[in-house]
C-alpha cells in the first residue's frame, strides 16, 4: 500500500472512531456476532446500504455523511489490519461498560440491603446506633468493592497496553487559554459568564478566569478555561476559529462567537509517548491526545 493511501486510510479510520455508531450498527450487522460478519456479508450489507444511501438516491441533509460513514465503515471491516485494530477498540469500550455496569449494580444492591436493614431497626430507638455503624459498614463495603471492579478493569486494560490513568485523574491539560478581539463598543459586555457559554460548546466548564492584564485599548483580551474532561480541552484546541460557524446558532451569541480567534492547551507539547507512557494515560486523555495529534498532522499537511 502507498503511503500517500495509507494516510487516507488512518484519517478515514480515526473520523470514523468520533461516529456515535459502531461500523457493525452502520451497516446494519451489528446484531450477528463478530465471527459470522465474513467478508461476503460485510460486501452484501455495505452493497445494500450503500445504494440506500447514495446522495443521488438520500435528499436527507446529511446524505454525504450518512453515505461516507457506510463507506468507511466498510473500508474497514473489509480490511484484516484495521478491522483487527478497531475490533480491539471495541472492545476496550465494551470492558469499561462492563466495568460500569458491574458496579452499579453493586450499588443498587447495596442499596437494597440498606432499606431492608433500616425496615428491621426503624421504631427501635435501643438499636440506633447499630444501625448507624451498618450504614457506615455497607458504605465501606460499596466503596472496597467498587475499587476492586475498577481495578480489575483496569488490569484487563493494561494488558492491551493502554488505560492505566483513572478516570478522575487526568494527564493531559484540561487548561485553555482563549483569545478573542476586543471590541470596545461591545465593553463589559464579554465576561466570565459569557466565556463559560461560548466555550461550554465543547464540553463541561470546571472553572473560567479572566485575564488581569486584559486591558480597554487593547485588540485582543485573554481568559483561562479550565474543562472537566481533556477531551473538551482537546476538542476547544483543535476548532478552526477563523470560520463563522453554527455551533452557537441555538445559544444566540453566534455574533460574539465571531469574536473567538484561538484557545491554546496549556502544557501541551507535541511528544511521541512510549508504549508505557500511553499505558499511564486514561481514556479521556489517550482520546483527547489523538485528537491533538492528528490536528498537528492535518495542520502540518496543509502548510
Amino acid at each position: 500500500m502507498a503511503n500517500g493511501q495509507a494516510q487516507v486510510y488512518e484519517r478515514d479510520y480515526e473520523w470514523l472512531l468520533t461516529r456515535s455508531r459502531t461500523a457493525y450498527e452502520i451497516l446494519s450487522v451489528d446484531k450477528l456476532k463478530r465471527e459470522q460478519c465474513t467478508s461476503s456479508v460485510i460486501r452484501k450489507a455495505y452493497r445494500k446500504k450503500a445504494l440506500e444511501l447514495h446522495p443521488d438516491k438520500n435528499r436527507s441533509a446529511n446524505a454525504e455523511v450518512e453515505f461516507r460513514e457506510v463507506s468507511v465503515s466498510y473500508m474497514v471491516l473489509s480490511d484484516t489490519e484495521l478491522r483487527t485494530r478497531y475490533d480491539d477498540y471495541l472492545g476496550r469500550i465494551e470492558e469499561r461498560e462492563q466495568v460500569k455496569h458491574a458496579i452499579l449494580g453493586e450499588k443498587e444492591r447495596l442499596k437494597k440491603d440498606l432499606l431492608n436493614n433500616e425496615e428491621l431497626y426503624r421504631g427501635d430507638q435501643d438499636r440506633k446506633l447499630r444501625r448507624e455503624r451498618k450504614l457506615a459498614m455497607l458504605h465501606s463495603e460499596f466503596e472496597q468493592k467498587k475499587r476492586e471492579k475498577i481495578e480489575e478493569g483496569l488490569r484487563k486494560q493494561d494488558d492491551r497496553g493502554f488505560g492505566k490513568g483513572s478516570g478522575s485523574t487526568y494527564k493531559l491539560s484540561r487548561k485553555v487559554r482563549v483569545k478573542w478581539k476586543n471590541r470596545p463598543e461591545l465593553a463589559g459586555s464579554i465576561n466570565e459568564e459569557v466565556i463559560r457559554r461560548l466555550m461550554g460548546v465543547f464540553g463541561e466548564i470546571e472553572s473560567v478566569r479572566m485575564s488581569s492584564s486584559n486591558k480597554p485599548n487593547e485588540k485582543y483580551h485573554y481568559s483561562t478555561v479550565v474543562y472537566v474532561s481533556p477531551v473538551s480541552s482537546a476538542l476547544a484546541c483543535v476548532h478552526d476559529y477563523s470560520k463563522t460557524d453554527s455551533l452557537w446558532d441555538e445559544l444566540g451569541i453566534r455574533k460574539l462567537a465571531s469574536l473567538l480567534r484561538s484557545a491554546k492547551l496549556q502544557g501541551y507539547e507535541d511528544v511521541e509517548l512510549s508504549r508505557e507512557e500511553k499505558g499511564g494515560l486514561s481514556f479521556d486523555d489517550y482520546v483527547g491526545l489523538s485528537t491533538m495529534k492528528l490536528a498537528d498532522r492535518l495542520l502540518s499537511k496543509g502548510k
